[in-house]
C-alpha cells in the first residue's frame, strides 16, 4: 500500500465533540443545525425522519475541535 494513501485521522482534530439535539416536533432544531454549520436559512423545512448530523471544526485557543452535530426526527428510535 502507498503510504502516500495513508491518512491519520487524528491529525484532523484535536477534540471531538458528539452532540445530540433533541427536543419536540417543529420547534426548530434543523433549522438551527443548518444556520450554525451552513450559515445558510430555508423558510420552509421538511420533517426530519430518524436521525440527521452535520459537522463543523472550529479552531479555539489554537486547537482543532470538530463537533458532529445529530438532529433527531420525530420518528426516532434509539438504543444505547
Amino acid at each position: 500500500m502507498d503510504s502516500d494513501l495513508n491518512v491519520d485521522l487524528h491529525l484532523q482534530y484535536d477534540y471531538l465533540f458528539k452532540v445530540l439535539m433533541i427536543g419536540d416536533s417543529g420547534v426548530g432544531k434543523s433549522c438551527l443545525l443548518l444556520r450554525y454549520v451552513d450559515f445558510a436559512h430555508r423558510e420552509a423545512y421538511l420533517n426530519t425522519i430518524g436521525v440527521d448530523f452535520k459537522i463543523k471544526t472550529i479552531k479555539l485557543d489554537g486547537k482543532r475541535i470538530r463537533l458532529q452535530v445529530w438532529d433527531t426526527g420525530k420518528f426516532t428510535c434509539m438504543i444505547m
